[in-house]
């Protein structure tokens, strides 16, 4: 599940000329279901949506959260963050979930923020929207309960110029908590050879030629 969040003085939402949704100050979500999303990133983007620290406090550093400030959230269906601009001009929406699925899991999100106490406004699923919204800050956010935007340590960024960052998210997924395999097989495979270097290096190997006569 992704989501382009903005904090923003106020939001509306139009469907024709109807008004479906306004907030005041609050949060503004555009939200694009995935294929292989299920209830957990449903938990996870309500979690974190509820507890983003991006309010100003009383220093005026970013410390509260919307729940906090009391403010609300409005939550737009966007199937676009789901589209793959990598090759040709037209964009692929192969990653985004059929309609019937993603509207089941929007509603979803919807209900888990709701029973937290969120105060909230939605869009109109499937319908030609205009969102007029006033971002305050700026302030926006990106989120990926994939982890597709999660943070490369500066370690892990030398061997990335050897390989593709989309191999990178997949064997991040496969090995939650540590280096992606094909890390671990590289800094495997440099042991070993710097080691097999090092003894080949140690032995005493009998000269030949100009070498040994000048060494004579």
């Amino acid at each position: 599940m992704r989501a382009v969040v903005q904090r923003v003085a106020h939001a509306t939402i139009h469907v024709a000329e109807t008004c479906v949704g306004t907030i005041g100050p609050g949060l503004l979500a555009f939200v694009g279901v995935a294929l292989a999303d299920g209830p957990e990133d449903v938990r996870r983007m309500a979690d974190k949506l509820l507890h983003l620290r991006v309010f100003p406090d009383a220093d005026g550093k970013m410390n509260r959260s919307v729940l906090e400030i009391e403010g609300e959230l409005a939550i737009v269906s966007q199937f676009t963050l789901l589209g793959d601009c990598r090759k040709g001009r037209r964009p692929s929406y192969h990653q985004a979930a059929e309609p019937e699925v993603a509207c089941k899991q929007l509603d979803a999100l919807v209900e888990a923020l709701r029973t937290q106490g969120a105060r909230m406004a939605t869009g109109r699923f499937r319908a030609h929207m205009r969102v007029e919204l006033v971002n305050d800050g700026p302030v926006t956010l990106l989120l990926d309960t994939s982890g597709v935007f999660q943070f490369i340590s500066a370690y892990e960024n030398r061997y990335l110029s050897r390989f593709d960052l989309r191999a990178h998210v997949r064997l991040r997924a496969r090995a939650p908590g540590g280096a992606p395999n094909d890390l671990r097989s590289r800094r495997t495979r440099r042991r070993r050879h710097g080691r097999a270097r090092q003894s080949f290096v140690g032995r005493s190997a009998p000269l030949h030629g100009r070498r040994a006569q000048r060494l004579g």
